[in-house]
């Protein structure tokens, strides 16, 4: 069985003795109108592979896929045997026999399903899609795809259309007549916490997007502890050419050297250089004291 193009439902492997598939056993029916309703017939071999049916005793059999994509056994004069095939449905990543779990999106876990529930709701942020086409599997794929959805079910009596829910809620559990059986994100109800309401507040927990602002916080923080190294080590590399640069010119003064008018030069320094040279007039870098001062190195 297929849903929307995907896999959705198989009958397994099929047992030639009892004459059963593997995820429906109870194919043979054993109710007081038939005992043995289906007579399956498997051909398979290098030209072909089928399979075939009858009816032994005649009756009229006849399958029903209902709105929740689910099927029943129908015969004719009996109704519905649930002994032939009960309702198989297969919403969310549960484990029904047959049931193939789609795959979530990215914001979905495998942990996470929609679990129906009698209840209550207000808060939050409700919308809805009138379309009679859509049923309630419809509607459960659509609010699983969809990562704001915490909840969803069908929105007239026959259940068609859908009805969604988002964001902050406020439920009320129990059972009474005007409430309705909404389907809740599992994870939603699990960090239910209590209000002065007299509901139950409830609100989605994306621990992947925590993740994320915890990653990008990291990285920023990262950043910036680089930008501020690089800084203090070019400024560090900036004063060390500085000094390098005034010792080189302490080197290269001569106080003997002669100019063009036959008198000697004096080299005069600034402030700043001298300042450098010193180390802010360090006593490490002082020598003495004369008449004229302290004398530095």
């Amino acid at each position: 069985m297929r849903h929307r193009g995907e896999d959705y439902w198989t009958t397994g492997l099929f047992n030639r003795t009892d004459q059963t598939f593997e995820n429906i056993r109870w194919w043979r029916s054993t109710n007081q109108f038939d005992i043995n309703i289906h007579q399956f017939t498997i051909v398979s071999n290098e030209n072909e592979s089928y399979l075939t049916y009858s009816i032994p005793n005649g009756t009229i059999s006849r399958w029903v896929l209902n709105s929740d994509d689910g099927f029943a056994g129908v015969n004719a004069g009996v109704g519905t045997d649930p002994g032939v095939g009960p309702i198989v449905p297969c919403s969310g990543f549960d484990t029904y026999p047959g049931c193939i779990a789609p795959r979530p999106p990215s914001c979905r876990s495998r942990n996470e399903i929609f679990v129906p529930q009698t209840i209550s709701l207000s808060g939050g942020i409700s919308y809805s899609d009138p379309n009679w086409n859509l049923g309630l599997s419809d509607c459960w794929n659509l609010c699983l795809k969809n990562c704001s959805c915490i909840g969803y079910s069908t929105l007239f009596s026959n259940r068609t259309g859908c009805q969604y829910w988002s964001g902050g809620l406020n439920i009320v559990q129990g059972i009474i007549g005007s409430w309705t059986t909404i389907f809740v994100l599992n994870s939603t109800l699990n960090g239910t916490s209590s209000d002065n309401s007299g509901g139950t507040s409830i609100s989605s927990d994306y621990w992947w997007v925590w993740m994320i602002v915890a990653f990008v916080a990291v990285i920023v923080m990262l950043l910036l502890a680089f930008f501020c190294y690089m800084r203090r080590k070019k400024l560090q590399e900036d004063k060390e050419r500085h000094k390098e640069e005034i010792l080189l010119e302490l080197e290269r003064f001569d106080p003997k050297e002669i100019g063009n008018a036959g008198k000697y030069e004096v080299k005069i320094f600034s402030f700043a250089s001298i300042l450098a040279a010193t180390e802010n007039f360090s006593n490490e870098n002082k020598l003495g004291q004369g008449g004229f001062g302290p004398v530095y190195k």
